[in-house]
C-alpha cells in the first residue's frame, strides 16, 4: 500500500464515522460527501499507480 491509498481509507474511516454523529446540517453532510467521494478516488488513484487496471494482454509497461 502507498500513502494515496492510506491517506484515501483514512478519509472512508472518518466520513464512516462522522456518519454516525448526529444533528448534522446540510453543509456537513455536503462535506461528507465530499469525503466519501475523496476517499474513494484517493483508492483508485493508489491501485491504478499499482497497476490493477492495466491490460493483462500487453505484457509490455
Amino acid at each position: 500500500m502507498n500513502g494515496r491509498m492510506i491517506f484515501g481509507l483514512i478519509w472512508m474511516a472518518l466520513a464512516g464515522l462522522a456518519s454516525y454523529l448526529p444533528d448534522l446540517s446540510k453543509g456537513a453532510y455536503a462535506v461528507l460527501i465530499g469525503n466519501l467521494l475523496l476517499g474513494v478516488m484517493s483508492v483508485g488513484w493508489g491501485l491504478a499507480a499499482k497497476g490493477y487496471f492495466r491490460k493483462t494482454d500487453n505484457p509490455q509497461q
